[in-house]
C-alpha cells in the first residue's frame, strides 16, 4: 500500500498483500484548490494502481469524487473509492465507498487502511523518535530504543481529523473520553464535536494532567460520573483513551479500576508491544523496551545518551549529568605577574574606546607598562630566544611604538622598522624583507591578531617580487585574545618547520569589546529606563552618564554608598586595584569558561560554581567580576537554585560588614537572572545607596514582568 500527500509518499509492502492500493489524501483543509486540481498532482505512476483510494473527513466526498469531470477523464485505476468520515450514528467508523470498480473488485480491510494512514501521519509528523545515539527513559520508568509521542501529530487541523475519524469508531452514545495525558486533547475535542453536532450525542472529555496512577484515575473517573448526575444523565461508560502503549502499565491500572459491567474499555491508539497483535489498537508500531534495574538504570545508560520524557507533557528531556567548577586559586592566579606589574603602574583601563574608535571591555596601557625596566627585561629576553637568523626587523606602527623600537633594536643590534600598515612598506622596507631569509615582528599586544595576519600576507607579496620566501615569526608583550583557540589561528599562518612561532611575555584572556559588562549595564538600563520611577530615572540616568566614558572607581554599582568595601587584599591574584582586579577576574573567568567548553558533551552540563565563589566572599572583585563577565546559561542551572538562596541568607546575616556595594552587584546579577531573585529580598534590604532602590524597583519590576 502506498499513501500519497502534498509532502510525502509512503509504502507500506506488507499491508493488503496482493494489491496495489494508493490511499491519497488531497488535504482540503489547506486551502480553496479544486479536488480535480489536487487529483492531478499525484504521480502519474501512482494513477495505475489497482486500487485508488480518496481519503477526506467530509461526508459529501463520494458524490464530489463521483461528479468531478477532472477525476472521470483522467487515466488512472479502474478501482476508485473515497474513504470518508461516517455521519451514522449507527456506524460510526469511516465509511469506504466505491465510485467506480471492476467486477472481481475485493475491497481492502478498514484495519489495513486505518494503519497505513496512522503510520504515515506519525511518520510525516515527526512523532517516532529512534536515535542510534541514545535510548529513551520512557513515563512508565521503563527504557525503550525509540518513542511515539503520539502529540506531535495532532498539530494540523487536517491530522486531527483524520485520527478522530478512526477514534469514533470506538464510540457509543453513552460513552465519554477519558485522555492519559492532555497533549492528545485536540483529538477528544474534535471526537466530542462531531458526536455532539452530527450525532446528538452527550460525550464528555477530561484528561489526566500526569502519568495515570490508581489514584489519579481513580479521581479523574469519579470526576467524569459526578459531571453526568449533575447532568441528570445515567451513569455512562467511560473509555480510557492511552496515547501510546509500552510497558503496559497505564492500561493495567486503568483496567484495575474500570467499571466493566457499565461497559468502561480502553481504546489503545498506538500500540508498541512488539508480543501484543491488537485489532484493538488504532495502529501498531514495534518499539524495543527493556525494565530498568531496582536503581532505575541499564547497562546503556552510562552512556550519557539518555534521553527522559517528560510524565506529563511526553516531551523529550536530555538527562544533563551537572557538573561545576569553581574558580580555583591555580586558574584565578593566572597571569598573576603582569596584573600586578598592571596595577602598580595604573595601566588597565576599563569601557574603553581607542584612538582608532576600537571598543574594549578591558584595556591594557602597554606604553605605560613598557617603560618598567622590568618589564623591558622580560620582552628584550623573548626578542633574543627568537631572534634567530633574523635580518630584518618590523615593528607594526602603534602607541607603543617607540618603546618597541628601543627595546628590540638594543636586544638585536638591528636597525628596527616601524611600518604602518601592510599596503604601505617603504622600499627600504621591502629591500629588507627580500634581502633575508627571516623577518621578526616585535608588537605590544595581541588581540585578534588582524593586523599579524596582514602583515604576514604583505611580507610574503614583498618576497614574492625576488623569488624568495623568507620565514616570519613574531614577539609580543602581551597576548590577550578572549579564547585561547584565536592564538592557535594567528600562529597558523607563521608556521613552518617550526609549528610555534608567535611568543609573547605574557598570555592572559580578556573579553572582546561585544562582551562588555558595562556594555550590557547601558543597554539594560536604557530598556528599562521608560517603565522606572522618577527617582529611579535620576538614578539611572546618572549611572548612564558615568558609563558615557571609561570607568573609573569606585567601579561598581552601589560604590556611592557610604560603605566602599571593594579591597583586593590578600585574593587569589594579590593586591590589585579596582579595575586591574577586575580585568584579573575577567581573565579567570574565561579560563574556566574555556576548560568547562573543552569538556562539555551533549549529555553533561558544565557551569561555573557561583556557590563557591559566594562562600570565599572575601574576595569579592572575583565574585563580582565573574557575576559581570557571565552569561546565564555559563553559571546556572535549576538544581542549583536552591544552594544559591540559601547563601543569600548567609550574606544577609552580615549586616553592616555587607557593603553596599556588593549588595546592588548581586542585585544586578539577579536582574540578569545570572542569580535567582528567591530569597535575595534580605540582602538588598540592608542597602541605603541610591542604586539600591533602583535595583530593588527592576527586580519588583521583573517580578511583574513589566519589564
Amino acid at each position: 500500500m502506498t499513501i500519497w500527500g502534498t509532502e510525502d509518499v509512503f509504502v507500506f509492502p506488507d499491508l493488503c498483500s496482493g494489491s496495489e492500493i494508493v490511499l491519497f489524501d488531497p488535504l482540503e483543509e489547506r486551502g480553496e484548490e479544486t479536488l480535480g486540481n489536487r487529483y492531478r498532482s499525484v504521480d502519474p505512476s501512482l494513477l495505475a494502481a489497482e486500487v485508488f483510494v480518496i481519503r477526506s473527513s467530509s461526508t459529501s466526498m463520494p458524490e464530489r469524487a463521483a461528479a468531478d469531470t477532472i477525476i472521470q477523464n483522467l487515466p488512472g485505476s479502474a478501482n476508485l473509492l473515497t474513504l470518508t468520515r461516517s455521519n451514522d450514528p449507527s456506524s460510526p467508523s469511516p465509511s469506504l465507498t466505491a465510485i467506480r470498480t471492476n467486477a472481481d473488485f475485493v475491497k481492502p480491510t478498514l484495519e489495513d487502511l486505518r494503519s497505513a494512514e496512522i503510520e504515515s501521519v506519525l511518520r510525516r509528523s515527526g512523532s517516532i523518535f529512534e536515535n542510534t545515539d541514545h535510548h529513551y527513559r520512557l513515563p512508565s520508568d521503563w527504557h525503550a530504543s525509540k518513542f511515539v509521542r503520539l502529540a506531535n501529530s495532532l498539530r494540523t487541523i487536517a491530522d486531527i481529523r483524520r485520527m478522530a475519524d478512526w477514534l469514533l469508531g470506538y464510540m457509543s452514545p453513552q460513552t465519554d473520553l477519558l485522555a492519559d495525558n492532555g497533549t492528545i486533547l485536540p483529538l477528544l475535542q474534535e471526537t466530542q464535536r462531531h458526536c455532539q453536532g452530527r450525532f446528538g450525542w452527550q460525550t464528555k472529555i477530561d484528561s489526566i494532567d500526569q502519568y495515570p496512577s490508581v489514584s489519579s484515575l481513580t479521581d479523574a473517573m469519579t470526576h467524569m460520573g459526578e459531571r453526568s448526575r449533575l447532568a441528570g444523565e445515567p451513569d455512562r461508560s467511560i473509555s480510557f483513551v492511552i496515547s501510546v502503549n509500552s510497558s503496559g502499565t497505564a492500561l493495567d491500572r486503568f483496567t484495575g479500576v474500570a467499571n466493566t459491567q457499565r461497559g468502561d474499555q480502553a481504546v489503545v491508539l498506538c500500540e508498541t508491544d512488539p508480543n501484543i497483535q491488537s485489532a484493538d489498537a488504532v495502529v501498531q508500531i514495534p518499539v524495543d523496551r527493556w525494565r530498568p534495574n531496582d536503581d532505575g538504570n541499564c547497562e546503556k545508560c552510562g552512556s550519557l545518551a539518555e534521553v527522559v520524557i517528560h510524565p506529563a507533557t511526553y516531551e523529550q528531556m536530555t538527562r544533563f549529568n551537572l557538573k561545576t567548577q569553581a574558580v580555583s586559586p591555580r586558574i584565578a592566579s593566572k597571569g598573576n605577574e603582569f596584573f600586578q606589574i598592571a596595577s602598580d603602574h595604573d595601566a588597565v583601563k576599563l569601557h574603553h574606546t581607542s584612538h582608532r574608535g576600537t571598543h574594549y571591555s578591558a584595556w591594557i596601557d602597554t606604553p605605560t607598562i613598557l617603560k618598567v625596566q622590568e618589564v623591558q627585561d622580560s620582552l628584550a629576553d623573548k626578542i633574543r630566544e627568537f631572534q634567530g637568523d633574523a635580518g630584518a626587523l618590523l615593528i607594526p606602527s602603534g602607541p607603543a611604538a617607540r618603546e618597541l623600537k628601543t627595546i628590540a633594536e638594543s636586544a638585536t643590534g638591528m636597525d628596527a622598522h616601524i611600518v604602518e600598515g601592510p599596503s604601505q612598506f617603504s622600499p627600504t622596507v621591502e629591500h629588507a624583507i627580500q634581502s633575508t631569509e627571516q623577518v621578526l615582528l616585535v608588537d605590544d599586544t595581541i588581540v585578534t591578531g588582524a593586523t599579524l595576519g596582514m602583515l604576514r600576507r604583505a611580507i610574503y607579496d614583498a618576497a614574492r617580487v625576488k623569488q624568495t620566501s623568507p620565514r616570519a615569526s613574531v614577539v609580543t608583550l602581551l597576548s590577550r585574545p578572549s579564547r585561547s583557540s584565536a592564538i592557535d589561528e594567528i600562529r597558523r599562518p607563521y608556521r613552518d618547520e617550526n609549528p610555534v612561532n608567535v611568543h609573547s611575555v605574557h598570555e592572559i584572556l580578556l573579553p572582546h569589546g561585544q562582551s562588555c559588562a558595562w556594555c550590557t549595564e547601558v543597554r539594560l538600563l536604557r530598556s528599562w529606563f521608560s517603565n522606572l520611577s522618577d527617582q529611579s530615572q535620576e538614578t539611572a540616568h546618572s549611572r548612564l552618564e558615568v558609563l558615557q566614558t571609561e570607568v573609573h572607581e569606585p567601579l561598581l554599582l552601589g560604590s556611592s554608598g557610604a560603605t566602599l568595601g571593594l579591597k583586593t587584599e590578600g585574593a587569589f591574584f594579590g593586591n590589585l586595584g579596582e579595575r586591574t582586579g577586575f580585568a584579573a577576574a575577567s581573565n579567570a573567568v574565561l579560563q574556566v569558561l574555556e576548560n568547562l567548553e573543552r569538556q562539555s558533551t551533549a549529555a553533561e552540563a558544565f557551569i561555573i560554581d557561583l556557590g563557591v565563589a559566594m562562600d570565599a566572599y572575601f574576595d569579592d572583585i572575583l565574585l563580582f567580576g565573574l557575576l559581570r563577565n557571565c552569561r546565564k546559561e555559563q553559571v546556572r542551572f535549576a538544581m542549583t537554585d536552591p544552594g544559591i538562596s540559601q547563601r543569600f541568607a548567609k550574606l544577609a546575616s552580615y549586616g553592616t560588614q555587607l557593603p553596599d556595594a556588593a549588595r546592588c552587584e548581586l542585585g544586578w546579577a539577579v536582574a540578569r537572572e545570572i542569580l535567582p531573585a528567591q530569597g535575595f529580598d534580605g540582602v538588598i534590604a540592608g542597602a541605603q545607596s541610591p542604586e539600591a532602590l533602583l535595583i530593588s524597583e527592576i527586580l519588583m519590576l521583573r517580578q511583574h514582568n513589566t519589564i
